[in-house]
């Protein structure tokens, strides 16, 4: 196991893609792979993706602007149950660092969207897997429209941070705030992510993809 002075020398590594067909696999790969041997958390950041998905295999949408599209994977072993609820959680701090960030009215809508204004303005997606009786690895994929203005998603209103009169930052910016924020609710004690190259992570995981 790993021991508390470990837990407070944890360090996050991020990378952040120009584009991806999804962030989730992405991040699964890095918990897999010998990458970064000294992180637990690791991040996968894109600027656009094309096969994102939602809850219930439901496919995400990037708005017409920017969107912040983020896969957090964490390392185990972590402690029981912190899969439990975890979306919900998650989407929690998520509306608190829009509201504290982008001056936006975001809220929890349950069990992991969020929404401002009676639109969807982003959501959570928590990926959990497990060996024997033990929670070996998480990861945790979060999506929130920043730029451009409302649109609709199949026959769902949509929204953004600039559509509710807001001010969207950029997406690292937000991730800087957010990777601490998940860790603490899985009781892991890491900074914001030290962001290294993207070409390392595409040269490390195409041993594990392929």
């Amino acid at each position: 196991m790993i021991n508390a002075q470990t837990e407070r020398n944890t360090v996050a590594v991020g990378y952040h893609l120009g584009a991806c067909e999804s962030t989730q696999p992405l991040a699964a790969a890095w918990v897999a792979s010998s990458l970064d041997p000294g992180s637990r958390i690791g991040v996968v950041l894109a600027s656009s993706q094309e096969a994102g998905a939602g809850r219930g295999d439901r496919a995400w949408v990037n708005g017409p602007g920017s969107s912040l599209l983020v896969s957090i994977g964490v390392r185990g072993p972590l402690r029981a149950g912190a899969a439990v609820g975890l979306d919900g959680r998650v989407a929690a701090a998520l509306a608190e660092v829009l509201r504290r960030m982008c001056a936006v009215t975001a809220e929890l809508k349950d069990p992991n969207d969020i929404v401002a204004g009676g639109a969807k303005l982003g959501g959570v997606l928590v990926d959990a897997r497990t060996v024997g009786t033990e929670l070996a690895s998480l990861v945790v994929g979060v999506g929130a429209n920043l730029g451009g203005g409302r649109f609709e998603v199949a026959g769902r209103s949509a929204t953004t941070v600039e559509a509710e009169g807001g001010d969207a930052p950029e997406a690292r910016l937000l991730v800087d705030e957010l990777v601490p924020a998940v860790a603490s609710l899985l009781g892991v004690m890491p900074l914001a992510p030290r962001w290294r190259q993207p070409a390392r992570l595409w040269t490390a995981l195409t041993s594990v993809t392929r």
